[in-house]
């Protein structure tokens, strides 16, 4: 996904990767095509959790955490409503949501965004 500065992103790394390894454990059945599918639905965003994140990035934006462009590709993915974030494929939801389980545990333990 194109940045604010052209540049890849952490974020797209992960989304690579995710997507390099969800290939080979399928293809070396160590998963099933509906696990993935099941996966897949699972991830699916409410309103309430796609607020939070939103509150969440923009903290982490602010503090460093996020750099500016990873903050506006994460805006992007999730959009203004779920159906934006459930239609992504299921690289970019498992990648957000570890981002957005990683920011989560974070502000509850009180460590800094």
């Amino acid at each position: 996904m194109a940045t604010i500065t052209g540049t890849l992103t952490r974020i797209d790394k992960f989304i690579d990767m995710t997507r390099l390894q969800t290939a080979s454990r399928l293809a070396n059945g160590l998963t099933t095509q509906k696990d993935l599918d099941e996966l897949y639905s699972t991830l699916d965003m409410d309103f309430n959790e796609l607020a939070k994140f939103q509150e969440l990035k923009s903290l982490a934006m602010m503090s460093g955490t996020l750099s500016q462009d990873e903050a506006q590709q994460i805006y992007m993915y999730i959009g203004p409503t779920c159906d934006a974030f459930n239609k992504q494929d299921l690289a970019v939801k498992v990648t957000l949501t570890k981002i957005y389980a990683e920011l989560l545990g974070r502000q509850l333990s009180g460590k800094p965004l």
